[in-house]
């Protein structure tokens, strides 16, 4: 982070510490503001920041001049903003926050960190991205809420979301991605790298050695998949192995795929079994497949029965996201994954809130945190109950083989 990104984050929080001050009534309509000196202090702030923060709240209205002091605007909506003070929002999809169960999708994300914010006894605004504008996002922050918490869904596959730039750096914002993008935002993501490191190490301790990445999309699309492949190949390195460059299947566009589950099913697996043909026969075939999603390993596991390939028998198939009990595919696949990864979706968003939480109340430094959620491999014992373990390499020598 350089130094302007630090002063803007010092900036930001001298405004949400006034703000505060104002909608508590410690600074009241009409009163006049304390000299720089002493309010320098109090902030713990230096003159250049005060005035940047002072800067911003006059235009904001919040603040006006009289007779060249500083005093607190007697419409500026305090009173208003002091009933919602305690007001955090979220982009989010999720249609019925109470009953989402928790499962290995993205929307347990956001039911986790609905959740975190209840308990916190804070009030949530629901905000849904189809019908956000621009206009609107940009002005947001000028009324409330104090932050906003974004989760994967809208964070990395909203169309929109470099509508986003209308709040990064004017709203404290906790996100889960590790995209470029929120750089300077607070973070929370799962430990993908470790993940795929730990599940790695599964696979080689049943004895695989050519180990074949399944992927969907390009290997550096995105900051997920180069983290994944980053603990897949460090772990075939400390094994002397050398690892398989991955298979790239890539995925039509949604508007040339099928909308009934068995023909989309059924799509994948032939296009799948035309790119692993070669790729399990002869004598370089994979021994294994380390399939981008648990979606994607079930049509892996029917593009091998459609190649003539026993799925779990002649090659091992481990999946990610622990989706697949919940997958609307799950019966038409032949079987399940050997294994797959928990991130514990509903856990990130409980750590975002949080994350939120101190950001606000001004419990972390200027510079921006990132937050990585220890995942857990997941091997299956039987087709309907698995069995957890840590994900610590220490611990993988206990996995069942």
């Amino acid at each position: 982070m350089n130094v302007e990104d630090v002063r803007g984050q010092v900036v930001r929080q001298a405004i949400r510490t006034l703000r505060r001050q104002i909608e508590d009534g410690t600074l009241g309509p009409g009163q006049i503001l304390p000299a720089e000196r002493p309010l320098c202090q109090s902030l713990n702030v230096s003159r250049m920041t005060l005035r940047g923060a002072l800067a911003w709240l006059e235009r904001e209205g919040v603040i006006e001049r009289n007779h060249g002091r500083r005093q607190v605007a007697f419409s500026n909506g305090a009173a208003a903003t002091a009933a919602v003070s305690e007001t955090v929002a979220m982009v989010t999809k999720l249609q019925d926050p109470g009953v989402h169960p928790v499962q290995g999708d993205l929307l347990s994300i956001d039911s986790g960190a609905i959740e975190e914010a209840q308990k916190a006894g804070w009030h949530l605004l629901l905000l849904n991205p189809a019908s956000l504008t621009r206009n609107q996002m940009r002005q947001l922050p000028r009324h409330a809420p104090q932050g906003v918490v974004i989760g994967g869904v809208t964070a990395d596959y909203w169309m929109h979301r470099e509508y986003f730039s209308e709040w990064i750096g004017r709203l404290p914002l906790a996100v889960n991605s590790d995209d470029p993008m929120w750089e300077s935002c607070d973070r929370v993501v799962s430990d993908h790298e470790n993940g795929a490191f730990a599940l790695t190490q599964w696979l080689l301790g049943r004895g695989h050695r050519r180990i074949l990445p399944l992927w969907r999309r390009p290997t550096d699309s995105t900051y997920w998949s180069r983290a994944r492949l980053a603990g897949f190949r460090r772990a075939m390195r400390e094994a002397g192995i050398k690892p398989l460059e991955p298979l790239v299947v890539p995925a039509p566009a949604p508007e040339e795929m099928p909308a009934a589950v068995e023909a989309l099913f059924d799509y994948h697996r032939r296009l799948m079994a035309g790119h692993l043909i070669e790729r399990l026969h002869g004598p370089a075939k994979a021994d294994a497949l380390m399939v981008i999603s648990d979606t994607e390993a079930l049509r892996a596991a029917a593009a091998c029965q459609l190649l003539g390939v026993r799925p779990n028998e002649d090659v091992a198939i481990v999946g990610y996201d622990n989706f697949w009990p919940v997958s609307p595919e799950r019966d038409l696949a032949p079987t399940v994954p050997l294994a797959t990864v928990d991130k514990h979706n509903d856990q990130t968003g409980r750590e975002l809130m949080r994350l939120l939480l101190d950001r606000i109340r001004g419990r972390l430094g200027p510079a921006p945190q990132l937050r990585l959620v220890p995942p857990t491999v997941m091997v299956t014992t039987d087709a309907a109950q698995q069995r957890r373990t840590a994900v610590s390499p220490a611990q993988l020598k206990d996995l069942p083989a």
